[in-house]
């Protein structure tokens, strides 16, 4: 026999109910009559155990052999749904089968076994109710046994209420219940009312909501509602929940709840305040800290408190000065509180403190201490005592001021000023600085600052005050002081100066050893004070017997001075130095030293002299040739001699000379030509003679040397020059003419240096090779004439007619041509004239404004520029000045035009440019930045900067001036060449270089 449990799931179940349903009918209608045997029967059921899926919501309180009561909660969201199975064990006879009656709409499926175990299900629905006596069967071959279970629905929730807790420390007005949980050391209790009809209380929670609370403390309370929370005693202040919830044994549940507060903080203390009664300067009041003199006085603590718990309650205060205010109650809404003490007049009370005590309505309290000391200690008054004073005319010296009359109605001021402390016994604080009247004035403003006092007396005129004191009293807050004493005195005596000395003078006509000439008449040259690198010094004595000397001030007063000297502080000695003195232009000079005290009286000494550094003047400089000799020659400051000389020529040297200053002192002339002359005329109008023989062969220089009486010189020079070269002459004219007559000129006439100059042309002509000279021209400064047709001579055709020219110079040097032209009339003969000149195109010198008739290129700016220009208003540029020193571009500017060259004559190019450089090229042009020229692609001209070194830290940019270039072009004769002008920059990007080129011409 095989044996099988049945557990179908709910959707299974739900699927056989009709059939289920159909056999239990069946079987009842054909079911015999169990059979009952004497011995009692022997198929009987054990036990029976009802269980579900749903636990938390059934509940089986124990069932016997012939079944009971269980419970379920089939509410949604909770037990609906849930499966019970019924299961028995059984004895007897097997098989055995348990059938069950209809339940929750359902009938379960029979159970059959073979071992006496036995069980079948139910499925309860959210509409199911209580299934009241359901029967179960269990039948073998022969027996019967039963019994009868109800299912009971439970969905009612249980009651619970808190009938009581452990009494509030007070309980507001609003009923809010308050605890200080220091008295809540036990616990807190509490007891309820529970109660539950069907399946019966089950569990019991209770939960304390505290949101400030040290750690989240649960009890486990009986399910009558009895329990108690634990440590409250350690919470923090705060409003509490606590909430006691029952629960059935199906999970229907119940709760109560029941607010209150905890407060353990005392009360805030705001504003606690000493108050006088009046106001006293014996008692002082510094915070929380009384002071008190030896008068009688009548003070009061005064605040308020807030509460943010149980609020505040009242305040008392401590015995003081031998009284004791009541207490106070605090009233709402400030809570203020106040307590009025008295004091003794002469009473020592000594030191001590008042506390205030303010608590709450539980008990919980704070305090709030002032204290009291006894002052009758002065201050002290602490130094150095300073008068601060901002007039020339008022000097502090220490605790005294000086005033003088000097300001007249122009009021000044002074203050005095020092420290205070309160340091001693009692330090009740400072109170007040006081002044005393002084200049009949009303005095300063009390001081509230007497750690730092200070007063002000102003409107000091220039009135006769006399002497007198001021007086300082500094008070502490409780009315002890000390006073400090200033003295003013009356100053209106002038200090003592007089000079000592002073630098002695160049040159004095009355006496040298004076230098404090009274008539003005002692000189100083200037350049005499760098010597020693000193200016003009002088020395003084200087007293005062009144507020003392202050200082020192020497004017220099030039009115031709080159220089704006300041004046010069000598210090109250009156001994000083004005440097700058070699600088200064001839002129008067007034020295004036002032001596002031301290409170602005003065006293002077003067001193007057001159300056004079200035050279004298020399005019009307001539030479005198004394003797009318051809061979002696004078041209404006310079003489010259020749060879011929016979016996002894002589000239003279002169001139005029003047002197603004101290006067001319003499006059010397330097030795030449064997002579050292002596000054033959006078200091204004002076000359001195020389002498020169045919022994005489050097040149040189004369010089004349006027002095003035301070010797300030000025120098002439006079030049002297032997000439014994004749002049040079080169004669021209045409070769070959078919005109009568023709140009000859001797243009070219010059006289070799050292040159006495050309004096006159003698010029001769012959006709033919073998004719004799004929003076043209004799004694003449002709340098061209018409020779022909008629004149000197008459033309004849196929003649060669010669012409030679001799020079002579103001020495008489003399010589002939050393050739001879000739010119051949030929009458007939056509002209023929050789191109010698290739007239420029007109952008040769880009006065177009652009590069017209020119190509240009490379890495390197090239333009037409206005900046730098030979002539006109253009030159080209290659290269830019914008380039900086470091990262310049690497590589050329170009700039090139095609010519032809003249076949005929000696071509060259010419052209001008202008070189602007940083870099410095000592030899090799290939490694630096340079200037270059091409032809054809050959180099025929380079320039660049060998003079200054490159200089990398101030990179200064070198400026060429304008250099003519001038190429020559004989070996390009009749053919078309290719020009190039280049600027390089060397290949490292550092330095710059850049060139304008202009006026290029091929000629």
């Amino acid at each position: 026999m095989t044996q099988r449990r049945k557990s179908q799931s709910i959707g299974l179940l739900m699927t056989i109910v009709f059939s289920a349903v159909l056999l239990w009918a069946l079987a009842a209608m054909v079911q015999t009559t169990p059979v009952v045997h004497a011995d009692g029967p022997l198929l009987q059921i054990e036990t029976i155990t009802v269980t579900s899926t749903k636990g938390t919501y059934f509940y089986n309180p124990g069932l016997g052999k012939e079944g009971g009561t269980v419970y379920f909660n089939n509410l949604a969201g909770e037990g609906a749904g849930q499966v019970l199975t019924v299961a028995m064990t059984v004895t007897g006879s097997m098989p055995i089968t348990l059938t069950g009656a209809p339940a929750f709409g359902m009938t379960p499926m029979p159970d059959t076994t073979d071992t006496g175990e036995l069980g079948i299900t139910y499925t309860i629905g959210i509409s199911a109710g209580t299934q009241s006596g359901i029967v179960f069967t269990v039948t073998n071959d022969s027996e019967t046994d039963t019994a009868v279970i109800t299912f009971t629905r439970d969905i009612t929730d249980p009651t619970v209420e808190f009938i009581d807790f452990t009494d509030p420390d007070y309980v507001d007005a609003d009923g809010s219940n308050w605890y200080d949980p220091d008295n809540l050391s036990a616990g807190w209790y509490f007891t309820s009312t529970v109660t539950d009809t069907l399946s019966g209380p089950a569990l019991a929670n209770a939960f304390w909501d505290h949101t400030t609370d040290h750690t989240d403390r649960f009890t486990d309370p009986s399910i009558d509602g009895t329990g108690v929370f634990t440590d409250v005693a350690s919470d923090e202040d705060g409003t509490v929940t606590v909430t006691l919830t029952i629960t059935d044994h199906v999970g229907n549940s119940a709760s109560d709840t029941v607010v209150f507060n905890l407060d353990n903080t005392g009360p805030t203390i705001i504003s606690p305040t000493l108050n006088l009664y009046e106001p006293s300067p014996f008692l002082h009041a510094d915070g929380p800290m009384l002071y008190y003199g030896d008068e009688a006085a009548f003070f009061w603590v005064e605040g308020e408190a807030q509460d943010d718990g149980a609020g505040p309650c009242q305040a008392t205060y401590s015995d003081a000065f031998e009284s004791s205010p009541p207490d106070d109650g605090l009233i709402f809404p400030f809570y203020s509180w106040e307590g009025y003490y008295a004091l003794a007049s002469e009473k020592d009370y000594g030191k001590g403190t008042i506390t205030v005590t303010v608590s709450d309505q539980v008990g919980n309290a704070t305090t709030q201490i002032f204290t009291y000391t006894r002052d009758i200690t002065s201050p002290t008054l602490i130094g150095p005592f300073t008068i601060i004073k901002n007039s020339p005319y008022l000097h502090a010296d220490g605790t005294t001021v000086y005033y003088s009359h000097q300001m007249e109605s122009t009021p000044q001021s002074f203050t005095v000023q020092g420290h205070a402390s309160d340091d001693g016994a009692g330090a009740s604080g400072l109170d007040r600085a006081t002044f005393s009247a002084a200049f009949e004035f009303i005095p300063p403003a009390d001081d509230d600052t007497p750690e730092d006092w200070s007063g002000i007396y102003d409107d000091v005129e220039d009135t006769d005050w006399g002497d007198g004191t001021i007086t300082v009293t500094v008070y502490d807050n409780v009315s002890n002081w000390s006073t400090g004493v200033f003295t003013y005195i009356e100053d209106t005596t002038n200090p003592t100066v007089t000079l000592t000395y002073i630098t002695p003078p160049g040159y004095d006509e009355d006496d040298l050893d004076d230098p404090f000439d009274a008539d003005g008449s002692n000189w100083y040259n200037a350049d005499d004070f760098t010597a020693d690198g000193d200016g003009w010094r002088f020395t003084s004595y200087t007293a005062d017997d009144g507020a003392g000397l202050a200082s020192g001030m020497a004017v220099w007063d030039h009115s031709n001075n080159d220089f704006d000297r300041l004046p010069l502080d000598c210090g109250p000695e009156g001994d000083g130095t004005f440097s700058n003195v070699s600088g200064d232009a001839e002129g008067t000079v007034t020295v004036t030293l002032t001596i002031t005290d301290h409170v602005g009286n003065p006293a002077s000494a003067t001193v007057d002299f001159n300056i004079d550094n200035t050279a004298p003047t020399i005019t009307l400089l001539h030479i005198n040739n004394d003797y009318d000799s051809q061979y002696l020659h004078v041209d404006g400051l310079t003489v010259y001699y020749g060879d011929e000389i016979t016996g002894v020529e002589a000239f003279t040297v002169h001139g005029h000379s003047d002197d603004g200053g101290v006067g001319l002192g003499s006059v010397a002339f330097s030795p030449a030509l064997g002579d050292n002359p002596y000054n033959q005329g006078t200091l204004s109008d002076w000359w001195g003679e020389y002498s020169v023989t045919s022994l005489n062969t050097d040149s040189g220089t004369i010089t004349a040397t006027v002095y003035d009486l301070l010797d300030n010189a000025a120098d002439q020079t006079f030049n002297y020059i032997r000439d014994t070269e004749p002049p040079t002459v080169d004669v021209d004219c045409p070769a070959l003419t078919s005109e009568p007559s023709f140009l000859v000129s001797w243009n070219g006439s010059s006289d070799p240096p050292p040159a006495s100059g050309l004096k006159h042309f003698d010029v001769q002509y012959k006709i033919g090779s073998g004719g004799q000279w004929q003076d043209w021209h004799t004694n003449t400064l002709l340098t061209q004439d018409t020779f022909g047709p008629t004149s000197p001579v008459i033309m004849e055709d196929d003649r060669t007619y010669y012409f030679r020219v001799r020079a002579e110079d103001n020495v008489s040097n003399e010589q002939y041509t050393d050739g001879e032209d000739a010119t051949t009339y030929r009458s007939g003969v056509k002209k023929v004239f050789l191109p010698i000149l290739m007239a420029p195109d007109p952008n040769w010198g880009f006065e177009t404004g652009d590069f017209t008739s020119w190509q240009h290129g490379g890495q390197l700016a090239q333009s037409v520029s206005t900046a730098e220009h030979h002539s006109g208003n253009y030159s080209a540029l290659l290269g830019s000045p914008s380039y900086a020193c470091n990262g310049v571009p690497v590589g050329s500017a170009w700039l090139r035009r095609s010519v032809t060259v003249p076949s005929s004559g000696s071509p060259i190019l010419r052209f001008w440019y202008k070189i602007h450089t940083q870099d410095y090229n000592p030899s090799e042009p290939w490694q630096y930045d340079y200037f270059a020229v091409n032809i054809n692609g050959s180099e025929v001209l380079t320039d660049s900067n060998t003079i200054w070194p490159a200089d990398q830290n101030n990179c200064t940019t070198h400026k060429f001036d304008w250099t003519s270039g001038v190429v020559s072009l004989d070996a390009y004769k009749g053919q078309t060449i290719e020009i190039t002008f280049y600027n390089h920059n060397r290949p490292d990007k550092f330095y710059n270089t850049y060139t304008y080129i202009d006026d290029v011409s091929v000629q």
